[in-house]
């Protein structure tokens, strides 16, 4: 099954849509490769553009204005076929342009998945986001509370520990002024006593 076959479950609207999307993906090529002369017929046919668009397409000067006008057109157009009709306009013609349209886009398709996942998905009263055939449930504002508070937590011991610190940092500085203290009263008492000066000291 190619990639337009597999587009057989989508709505004509959806389908229309994504050759829409594909098309404007390649518009340069697109330009500088089809002649609109050659689709307008079978377009016209099934009603896509009227007989006054398709003159006005023809009566341009170029390919590529005809094809620029065209596609104008096609992309205003309200039809829900309108790109499914060209894409088939152009199959005997342009089969190369065709199967660059039909390739698989691997990120719409993933796009697809994940939007039909989120569909089937339902948001409980708690804040989660639970699917009935994968009942994972991840509670958003939970998660943030706790990393907040974890990291709250982590700040406050950090700076308890840093508060303690400099608390032992103080007691042990005023240890060794009190040794220094003591020090210097001993090597003054030792002076005087060498010198027979007779000094009154008084110990701190």
């Amino acid at each position: 099954m190619d990639e337009f076959e597999a587009l057989g479950t989508m709505t004509e609207k959806q389908r229309n849509k994504r050759i829409r999307d594909r098309v404007v993906d390649m518009y340069r090529q697109f330009v500088s490769e089809v002649d609109p002369k050659i689709v307008l017929d079978l377009l016209f046919e099934k009603r896509v553009i009227s007989i006054h668009q398709k003159q006005e397409i023809t009566n341009k000067a170029t390919v590529m204005d005809r094809c620029r006008a065209l596609l104008d057109h096609l992309f205003c157009c309200s039809n829900d076929e309108s790109f499914i009709v060209l894409r088939e306009a152009l199959e005997d013609p342009y089969p190369w342009i065709v199967q660059r349209i039909d390739q698989c886009d691997s990120e719409n398709e993933t796009d697809d998945i994940l939007g039909a996942k989120c569909n089937q998905c339902k948001m409980t009263k708690a804040g989660y986001r639970e699917h009935p055939e994968d009942p994972v449930h991840v509670n958003l504002q939970f998660d943030v509370e706790k990393r907040s508070k974890k990291v709250h937590d982590s700040m406050k011991n950090h700076l308890e520990i840093e508060s303690e610190n400099v608390e032992q940092k103080l007691e042990d500085c005023k240890k060794d002024i009190a040794k220094i203290k003591e020090q210097l009263f001993w090597i003054i008492c030792f002076a005087v006593q060498t010198t027979n000066h007779s000094l009154f000291l008084e110990k701190p």
